[in-house]
C-alpha cells in the first residue's frame, strides 16, 4: 500500500538503499576492518532521517544488524559466540537496544540534518552504544567484572579498547555518517 503511493523513482531508491546498506552492513563485518569502523550507527541514524515512513526507518537499520549479526555470529566468530544463542544473551540484548535509543535520536534529524546537529548526535550515538552495550555486558550471568560500582566501572575500562579505532575514538561512527 505503501509503495503504491510513491512515484518509481522513490520506490528504486528505497530498495537501493535497502540493498547497499544490507551489503554494506554485511561486508564491512565480515572483510578485515579496523576496530569501530562498521556502518551500522550511520546506517540507523541515516535510515531515520531519511526513509519515508517512521517504520522504514527502524526496520531498515534493525534488518542490517540482525543479517550482519548472523553472518558474523555463524561465519566469523562463531567459536566465541556460539552461533545463534548469540542473540540470546544480555549482550546482544544491549546492543538491540543501543540500535532503539540510537533510531529515537537520528529520527531528531527528520526535520534537517545540519552539521553541528548531526555531530551532536552522532558522538551521543555512539557513546550511548559504549554505554548501553557494556552496561548490559555487566549483567551478563557469566560477569566476570565482580558486583557493585568496583565491578561495573571494570566493566566500562574493558569495553574502552572496543570504542577505539587505530585512527581515533568514535573515527568509525563519524567516517561513516559523514558519507
Amino acid at each position: 500500500k505503501i509503495l503504491l503511493k510513491m512515484n518509481k523513482k522513490k520506490i528504486l531508491l528505497v530498495v537501493v538503499l535497502i540493498v547497499s546498506s544490507l551489503a554494506l552492513a554485511i561486508l564491512s563485518r565480515l572483510m578485515k576492518h579496523p576496530v569501530n569502523m562498521a556502518p551500522m550507527v550511520g546506517i540507523a541514524l541515516f535510515s531515520a532521517a531519511y526513509l519515508p515512513k517512521r517504520w522504514m526507518g527502524f526496520a531498515l537499520p534493525l534488518g542490517c544488524w540482525i543479517v550482519s549479526d548472523i553472518f558474523v555470529n555463524f561465519y566469523k566468530e562463531n567459536a566465541t559466540t556460539h552461533g545463534i544463542n548469540y542473540f540470546l544473551t544480555p549482550t546482544a540484548l544491549g546492543v538491540y537496544t543501543s540500535l532503539f535509543v540510537i533510531f529515537l535520536l537520528g529520527s531528531l534529524l527528520k526535520k534537517g540534518v545540519r552539521i553541528p546537529k548531526l555531530m551532536g548526535i552522532t558522538l551521543s550515538s555512539s557513546l550511548l552504544f559504549y554505554f548501553i552495550t557494556n552496561s548490559f555486558c555487566f549483567f551478563n550471568p557469566g560477569n566476570i567484572y565482580g558486583p557493585g560500582l568496583g565491578g561495573y566501572l571494570k566493566c566500562l575500562a574493558a569495553g574502552i579498547p572496543f570504542a577505539q579505532s587505530e585512527y581515533g575514538a568514535l573515527f568509525g561512527s563519524f567516517f561513516f555518517n559523514g558519507i
